[in-house]
């Protein structure tokens, strides 16, 4: 087997495309690689084309009070996809489309830094795990916002045995190791004693008088 890649809605990859086009003609990409890209010229001086989205994720978010509380990845929400942008053989940016209480895909931003850099290799590194691809799992992005966490949520199509796979980078200190498989019950637990220790950190609310 070889790891599933859920195919995006059409709306989505529409939305999307469109977006990018709609900053790339107005050159109104303000992150560093995405306009240096943009104000290239080839060697006849032509525009160099929009950057081109590859993978697409499923966005799944995880709150902090639901982590807390115990509870398991049912409670991920999907709120949107992430494509990651190439720009020839480079991947160079990510662009996310959020998905609107009506279901319709709106696109969002375009984002650069370390994280789209982490989600890459991670990508890569999960096409080359044994305990991965001899199974049947639908990948999965997770972010976990409050406690700056993401990982790839490999959900077990076969067997109900979910895996993770934290991305770099990740909080320090922490337990969670870039690229290392684990599963998805210990990626939980960790979450959750996490999620504990910073709401134990957080100022409470005092009643009034």
């Amino acid at each position: 087997m070889t790891l599933v890649f859920k195919p995006e809605p059409k709306g989505v990859a529409d939305a999307v495309k469109s977006g990018l086009n709609k900053m790339h003609a107005m050159r109104a990409f303000g992150t560093p690689r995405l306009a240096r890209i943009i104000s290239e010229r080839t060697e006849r001086d032509a525009p160099q084309s929009a950057p081109m989205p590859s993978q697409a994720l499923p966005v799944y978010t995880l709150g902090l009070n639901d982590l807390a509380e115990g509870k398991d990845f049912a409670a991920a929400h999907q709120t949107g996809w992430r494509y990651l942008l190439k720009h020839g053989n480079d991947v160079v940016a990510s662009a996310d489309a959020v998905i609107d209480p009506r279901g319709e895909a709106i696109f969002a931003q375009v984002s650069e830094g370390p994280l789209v850099t982490g989600l890459n290799s991670a990508i890569q590194a999960a096409n080359s795990k044994e305990s991965l691809v001899k199974g049947e799992y639908e990948v999965r992005l997770l972010m976990v916002p409050a406690l700056y966490v993401a990982a790839l949520w490999f959900v077990d199509k076969a067997e109900g045995q979910d895996l993770a796979m934290p991305i770099d980078p990740v909080p320090v200190p922490s337990t969670l190791i870039p690229n290392k498989v684990i599963t998805g019950k210990e990626m939980l637990s960790l979450l959750h004693e996490a999620a504990l220790e910073l709401q134990s950190a957080q100022p409470s609310e005092k009643e009034g008088p």
